[in-house]
């Protein structure tokens, strides 16, 4: 990635006497903005004020030619104020927006150097801290834009634009697509909503969203689903990052496996079905023929 460099930051460097700092913004999904610096004291850069809460960039940038993807490593230290660990937990930072700028402390007002724009990706946790594999907006090139042949569906979720089933109706058999309950008990990646009838996986490959206590906001994927005596038994494909209780409440949405019987008997979508079920594998296309 290009990147120039003011003059007068230029001349400070070829001098010696620049006071180089890192300033760091992320912006998360959810609208919320953090800006860091790495040095003494906060900098006021732009109109806003950037924090010493010890980030730092904790390898080099590895900048490419060409289509390659510009990416970095951000180290941060958690606090109770800005940086909370059960934030990361829950998922919050991933895919946020990062900008990382260099600036000369002596003199804000020449302008900065932009490192690297980006995405967060991997988010780890260690020791108190966090690193934050940084991705270049040029990873968003490597995207799949066009659609290619699949026998499942290739909608992203159900209910999407693309999918068109109202999750706040009901599927073919009268149950809800998107039913609020309360939890009864839960145990690792098991959960158990009361007061629920609905048929035997009928929430497999959907989601559980918690409304209520510490995961509020966070949702997991359902593996499997029965129901049991009026309730209903989810088995998740990852616990929540923290322990849910009983009497906390969540939403539980009906899943699909993406199939065209799954699109046209439990939904009646089959008119928006995005597959080709009808079209012959590659074990069928490679075969040899019959004499």
């Amino acid at each position: 990635m290009p990147r120039s460099v003011p003059a007068p930051i230029l001349a400070a460097i070829e001098s010696g006497e620049a006071r180089l700092s890192v300033l760091t913004r992320i912006l998360r999904r959810d609208g919320a903005e953090f800006r860091f610096c790495n040095a003494d004291a906060p900098l006021s850069f732009e109109g806003a004020v950037y924090l010493p809460r010890g980030t730092d960039v904790g390898s080099s940038i590895d900048t490419t030619i060409g289509t390659g993807v510009d990416t970095m490593d951000l180290a941060a230290v958690f606090d109770s104020e800005t940086l909370k660990e059960s934030e990361l937990a829950a998922g919050l930072f991933e895919g946020a927006r990062v900008w990382v700028r260099l600036v000369d402390r002596g003199n804000l007002a020449a302008g900065s150097v932009l490192l690297l724009a980006g995405y967060v990706g991997q988010v780890t946790s260690k020791g108190g801290a966090f690193v934050a594999e940084v991705r270049g907006l040029s990873s968003r090139l490597k995207t799949i834009v066009g659609d290619a042949t699949t026998s499942t569906c290739r909608c992203r979720r159900l209910g999407d634009l693309q999918c068109g089933v109202n999750m706040a109706g009901t599927s073919n058999g009268g149950r809800p697509n998107r039913a609020a309950r309360t939890v009864a008990s839960a145990s690792g990646n098991q959960v158990v909503l009361l007061s629920d009838s609905a048929p035997a996986n009928h929430y497999a490959f959907g989601v559980l969203r918690m409304t209520s206590g510490p995961n509020a906001g966070v949702e997991r994927d359902v593996k499997l689903h029965w129901p049991n005596g009026g309730s209903a038994v989810l088995t998740l494909r990852e616990p929540f990052p923290f322990p849910v209780s009983a009497g906390e409440t969540a939403i539980a949405e009906a899943g699909c496996d993406r199939t065209f019987t799954a699109c046209d008997l439990k939904f009646g979508n089959a008119n928006r079905f995005r597959g080709e079920w009808f079209l012959p594998g590659n074990d069928k296309m490679q075969r040899m023929g019959r004499g």
